[in-house]
């Protein structure tokens, strides 16, 4: 029941319902898959890092979650089948881990199907996520002191934004449809202390819990930002020309290497045995997973692949078949998978939004060398169109075995301006920097997590 202490586990997974989206988006109720790895030491003294892929649409559970994040990862050079392999650094040597697949993706599925032709919503998205969070701390009060670092890569760094930016207006008219009211403030009262007399917790207060944003080459200025990546990666000798046998995610590979890494992914999680220690539990025993606990589940129709091959299919022969239209596993999905195309990407509003994250917690970006999908410099060019004057630092520091900062001013809600500094660390990597270089990315984080505190 919601509220009860269950202990805090080394590891659990489960799923988190979550209703229609108010805005549209959304249109059907449905179950969020979340699982949880404890840190290796003093798990109730770490922060909670929040971990999710982007798409939108595209599974943590078949990407960051089996790349470097937790004890074990998928050897991505290694053939599909190959042996788990014991991670160089993994994200729990430094934190709490919670990884969630967004609705209808992964292990995530819903009731019903959506109409044709609907539309992605940022918000509705941003607040699945929040319900899961919050509904698991609710369940978990060990970790009431842990401080929230939200890590994203790709279009997750927008949804990094929209969360930021609806929890702190939690009682605010955009907010209120979602109802989120009640998780938000029994974690407050538990992480800052009761709730004040004369209103909601203030954006300050609630700001102080949040550890940190870690976005992984990520998308969050809409058109200007492509706009602006445009004319850098054309003036980008490694970059500049794309080719049809080319991976545009990380252009040293060929366009089949991604469908190289689907294939290891899905025999890692065909695997009963693979699974299991993947997620450090049995996961058929998974509340919500079997053919009885799902009746009326579906998959989207907007989906625009096949499933991974031959993970449907082990579950089958372990659980059951399940209902036309359901699966077990979808690497990509979602409600709908157009983003809505309004002001809320756009200049100068993304901007705003941004500022917020900003103003509220340390910022970490990867600077990935051979992504032309997100080119993290765009970022800069960006900020400088918005007036925040961006300085980019490359000098080496000590103790720093990969540079990479950027400052620029943040208006505050009372108009002073404040000077941030952003990690900004280079990468020898493409768009799934975890993929190839997780143990050089952990390591940076833990240097980052030491500088602030956490």
């Amino acid at each position: 029941m919601p509220g009860v202490d269950k202990g805090l586990p080394a590891a659990e997974a489960g799923f988190v319902d979550v209703p229609a989206g108010p805005s549209g988006g959304s249109p059907a109720a449905g179950r969020v898959f979340y699982a949880f790895r404890a840190a290796d030491a003093d798990p109730e003294s770490k922060p909670l890092v929040v971990v999710f892929n982007g798409g939108p649409g595209w599974a943590t559970t078949g990407g960051l979650f089996l790349q470097g994040t937790g004890p074990y990862s998928v050897d991505m050079r290694g053939r599909p089948g190959a042996p788990l392999v014991k991670s160089a650094r993994s994200l729990t040597e430094i934190a709490n881990v919670l990884h969630i697949d967004a609705r209808s993706t992964g292990f995530s599925y819903d009731f019903g199907t959506a109409p044709k032709g609907c539309h992605f919503r940022p918000t509705d998205d941003a607040a699945d996520f929040l319900r899961v969070v919050f509904t698991f701390l609710g369940e978990h009060p060990r970790l009431s002191n842990a401080k929230l670092v939200l890590l994203g890569q790709s279009y997750g760094g927008l949804r990094v934004t929209e969360m930021v930016n609806l929890l702190l207006d939690y009682t605010s008219d955009i907010a209120k449809p979602y109802d989120l009211g009640r998780l938000v403030e029994r974690w407050a009262a538990r992480a800052i202390g009761p709730k004040p007399v004369d209103g909601p917790f203030s954006s300050i207060a609630l700001g102080e819990r949040l550890g940190g944003a870690v976005l992984v080459q990520p998308f969050i200025f809409g058109s200007a930002q492509l706009r602006a990546q445009e004319k850098l990666i054309a003036a980008d000798p490694d970059l500049e020309k794309a080719r049809p046998d080319m991976d545009e995610f990380d252009v040293r590979r060929s366009a089949t290497a991604a469908d190289e890494v689907l294939a290891r992914s899905a025999a890692a999680l065909a695997n009963h045995e693979t699974t299991t220690t993947l997620f450090g539990l049995d996961l058929d025993g998974v509340p919500g997973l079997k053919p009885a606990d799902r009746v009326g589940a579906r998959r989207s129709p907007h989906i625009p692949g096949p499933p991974l091959p031959g993970v449907n299919e082990a579950f089958v022969a372990r659980l059951g078949a399940l209902e036309d239209g359901d699966a077990y596993f979808h690497i990509h999905g979602g409600i709908c998978n157009q983003v809505e195309a309004n002001d809320r990407h756009e200049l100068p509003e993304s901007a705003e939004r941004f500022d917020r994250v900003a103003a509220h917690m340390p910022l970490f970006i990867t600077n990935a060398r051979y992504d032309r999908v997100v080119h993290s410099p765009a970022i800069l060019k960006v900020l400088a169109q918005t007036k925040r004057a961006p300085v980019a630092d490359d000098a080496p520091r000590p103790n720093v075995a990969r540079p990479g900062w950027f400052t620029f001013d943040v208006p505050l809600e009372d108009g002073i301006v404040r000077r941030a500094e952003v990690r900004f660390p280079h990468y020898e990597a493409g768009h799934a920097v975890l993929e190839s270089q997780a143990a050089s990315f952990v390591e940076d984080l833990a240097a980052w997590f030491h500088d602030h505190q956490l």
